[in-house]
Formats: structure tokens, sequence, C-alpha cells
């Protein structure tokens, strides 16, 4: 109905790492959730202080343990591809999927196959308090079963991007 909801899973389990910016799509009587990336921040010695010694702007300071350090975000970026027929019961169908790692990313089911196109890897200027680090995509890959990925295109025609809507 919408309205209510009850949780099936619990965070930790056997399934995907927790995640934002990633992609989970059906095909078939499966869904499948891939790429995507957490955000960590982290204290980085030697870095210099800003404000009261924590984040950009943050003039309370570093979090409890940090001791005064300068913080930077350390993301880490997924490719890995996991899929379930009933959002309990996960399997993972690769660690480590053909196309890079990345976040951002599109997909569709098309012609009875999974393709991922674009997305980007690497924390953007406002996380980073610095020139951006971020790299885009244009390339294109397709998988029937989720572990296995074949490129289409290494460089679509249309520009290198992240979290297109499809």
């Amino acid at each position: 109905d919408g309205v209510t909801w009850t949780q099936i899973a619990e965070n930790g389990g056997s399934h995907w790492a927790p995640r934002a910016y990633f992609k989970c799509i059906v095909l078939g009587d499966r869904a499948y959730v891939m790429g995507g990336q957490n955000y960590k921040v982290v204290a980085a010695p030697g870095a210099g202080m800003q404000g009261g010694g924590g984040p950009p702007g943050d003039a309370a300071g570093p979090p409890p343990g940090i001791a005064g350090d300068a913080m930077v975000a350390a993301s880490d970026f997924f490719n890995d591809v996991w899929s379930t027929n009933d959002g309990v019961a996960w399997r993972r169908e690769t660690e480590h999927a053909g196309w890079t790692s990345r976040a951002g990313l599109s997909a569709i089911t098309f012609d009875g196959a999974l393709v991922v196109l674009g997305g980007s890897v690497n924390d953007d200027a406002a996380i980073l308090a610095g020139p951006s680090a971020r790299i885009y995509h244009n390339d294109v890959w397709r998988s029937q079963d989720g572990a296995n990925w074949t490129q289409l295109a290494e460089h679509a025609p249309w520009a290198k991007r992240a979290g297109a809507a499809l």
C-alpha cells in the first residue's frame, strides 16, 4: 500500500555493504545492486589545521580521539554486483565487475541484459575542500547474469557524467 513498511534484512548481514549512489535494477525475477560508494572521514595527520582543527568550516574541532588533526574524505568505491529474488537472501554475483569501481553509475535492463553506463570515482571538491580528484566515465558495459561483463563502448558519444537518470 506504500504506507506500511517492514524491514526484511538487517544492516551488516550477509549482503552488500552500506553505500550511497548505487544502482538497483530488476532483470527477470532478480533485483541487482551494483556499484556505489560509502563515506568515510579519517584523520589526516600533518594535513594542517582548519577552523578548530576539524573538517573545513568546523570551528568546534575534530571528533573525540582525533587529537586536532585535520579530517579528510576517504570514500571506498564499489564495483561489486549482488542479486536477490526475495530481498532477504543475497548472492554476490561478482566482487569486481568488468567496469571499474564507481558511484553515480546509470543502469538499465535492455534486451534481456543489465547495462551499466558512466559514473564517477573519487570524492569531489566539496568533500575534499580542495581541487576535485573526481574522474567521470562514459563507458558502457553489458551482462546477462551480473557476474560476466562485456564492454560495449570504452567512450560513448555522450559526455562523461555521473548521476544520469535513464
